[in-house]
């Protein structure tokens, strides 16, 4: 059985809203951001994410913050938007970085990602998650 990791420390998050979108940073790294799409539901759109100087576990941790901040805490789907050039070499790079964030989250959510969907619109490569939560009993 895998070892379960402590909670992350990750700083507080700074949160600011523009009516189109949440955003999330942090004050001591101008690197990491999560821009979040309004209106909020169950189908998130995320549509600027960067780690910054955080590991992907932490940006897991984060991204429970940001969305325990919009009061959403279990999506069924998560959108990550406009990723880069379907020519980008670094989108994979990128993707690879994205199922470590999200590996850390529904390890902490008792979720588990029942599918993985790659689009592209316009030139730009998106990945959706969907998830189903375990049944509590």
């Amino acid at each position: 059985m895998e070892e379960q990791r402590p909670l992350a420390r990750v700083p507080a998050l700074v949160r600011r809203s523009d009516g189109f979108s949440e955003q999330f940073s942090l004050p001591d790294d101008t690197h990491f951001w999560i821009r979040i799409e309004m209106p909020i539901s169950d189908a998130l759109l995320i549509s600027d994410f960067s780690l910054g100087a955080l590991s992907e576990y932490d940006g897991g941790m984060a991204l429970i913050d940001a969305l325990a901040q919009c009061g959403q805490i279990q999506p069924r789907k998560i959108t990550f938007l406009a990723l880069g050039s379907e020519e980008d070499d670094s989108v994979a790079e990128t993707m690879i970085g994205l199922d470590g964030v999200i590996e850390a989250y529904v390890s902490r959510r008792r979720m588990f990602v029942s599918g993985k969907e790659l689009a592209t619109k316009r030139g730009k490569v998106s990945v959706s998650y969907q998830f189903h939560s375990f049944e509590r009993g």
